[in-house]
């Protein structure tokens, strides 16, 4: 039970991931040095990193769904422009003339 000066503990998972011999070892290296944790670094990269990643989703999904907009819409137009030059009738029988 806890009680009103300690904070609730955020549950967790465990998350696995391959990385290279090289990055393992630099994160090692930090770890080493700074006497923290991989999981630290881990957790310090992913949080930094996750809302940048985010936003480049969002944008890239942003700009397809733009692009979409913008084909539909010129090929609307364009659909349109080309039936509507086959509902003008030529200037001789608009003018009654034979």
């Amino acid at each position: 039970m806890t009680d009103s000066t300690q904070s609730p503990r955020q549950s967790s998972r465990v998350v696995s991931v391959r990385l290279d011999v090289e990055t393992i070892a630099r994160l090692d290296r930090l770890a080493q040095r700074t006497s923290r944790s991989r999981g630290f670094y881990l957790k310090v990269a992913i949080q930094a990193m996750l809302p940048t990643l985010e936003e480049n989703y969002w944008n890239q999904q942003a700009t397809t769904y733009e692009d979409s907009v913008i084909d539909r819409e010129f090929r609307t137009i364009m659909d349109q422009a080309l039936h509507t030059d086959d509902l003008i009738p030529p200037d001789d029988e608009r003018t009654g003339e034979q």
